[in-house]
């Protein structure tokens, strides 16, 4: 099977950026003082991450949140497993900015806000390319498994 990677692709850039807005409209950035156990870094961490699946789930895909520091979308069969990674959280959005960081906005044909190129952005398309893998029903001799969460904190990188 020979696929349009390109046309499939556009023919999802309406949906991808919907979704995208709506994960860019969610501030992630930690908050231990609002910390929970159900919510280890806060309100906006959790909320980026159960958006997120929401939306998998939504396309049909197999989730697991794992206490609402990471969760995954995956698709695939096999014994083996492809895993991609991203994040979901992001550094408080500071000063500087000309729109709201929260409120997406196109200008000359490029989108700002907080997170949409680190890493919001990305995640969802890595998510959008699966999304496209499954709707074409390609078969996978293994698992891909895109699994997002609050990186900083997982990895180590405060």
């Amino acid at each position: 099977m020979s696929v349009d990677w390109k046309n499939e692709a556009t023919k999802h850039q309406d949906d991808y950026l919907a979704d995208l807005t709506t994960m860019l409209r969610v501030p992630s950035f930690r908050d231990d003082s609002q910390a929970t156990d159900d919510a280890p870094l806060g309100p906006g961490p959790k909320q980026a991450l159960t958006t997120f699946l929401a939306i998998a789930e939504r396309d049909g895909f197999k989730t697991k949140n794992i206490d609402n520091l990471v969760g995954y979308a995956e698709i695939g069969e096999g014994d083996e497993t492809l895993a991609i990674l991203a994040h979901v959280d992001e550094m408080p959005a500071g000063n500087g900015w000309d729109t709201d960081p929260f409120e997406p906005t196109i200008k000359d044909g490029k989108m700002y806000a907080r997170g949409v190129s680190d890493d919001k952005g990305p995640g969802m398309a890595a998510y959008y390319g699966l999304k496209i893998v499954k709707e074409l029903g390609l078969k996978l001799n293994k698992k891909i498994r895109l699994s997002l969460g609050q990186m900083r904190k997982v990895i180590g990188l405060e």
